[in-house]
């Protein structure tokens, strides 16, 4: 199974849905420990109380440590070329790994163009905080 771990949150606020997260077993396969869960998609809308992202990451983070005991690490990536990362330093994460942005494809295994070919940042914290 590709995705031994998933779980999806969304966040709201007066009735109104403002954010929505997918969480999954990390692509990367050295990653994929079983004991580490990975940020695919966070999607804030516009007019989101301030402070929807950080404060949604928090949240995932305790809900994730007390429904998958197994968890022991999240990580997400930040596209330099968009995103600050502000939203990983006021949840308390911290940048593990800068990656230079780059084609996946080979010629012997051929991919679709990436979205974006800027460095990546890994961001990291422990699923549990001690």
């Amino acid at each position: 199974v590709r995705n031994a771990d998933y779980v999806c949150y969304g966040a709201m606020c007066g009735g109104i849905a403002y954010a929505a997260a997918i969480w999954s077993s990390p692509v990367a396969r050295l990653l994929n420990d079983g004991k580490t869960l990975e940020l695919r998609r966070l999607a804030i809308a516009p007019d989101a109380p301030r402070n929807t992202a950080s404060r949604m990451l928090s949240v995932m983070r305790r809900l994730v440590g007390r429904e998958m005991p197994h968890i022991e690490r999240l990580v997400s990536y930040q596209d330099t070329e968009v995103h600050t990362g502000g939203i990983y330093r006021a949840s308390g994460w911290h940048a593990s790994r800068v990656a230079k942005g780059q084609e996946w494809g080979r010629p012997s295994r051929p991919r679709d163009a990436v979205q974006s070919a800027a460095p990546k940042i890994r961001w990291e914290t422990p699923a549990k905080r001690k």
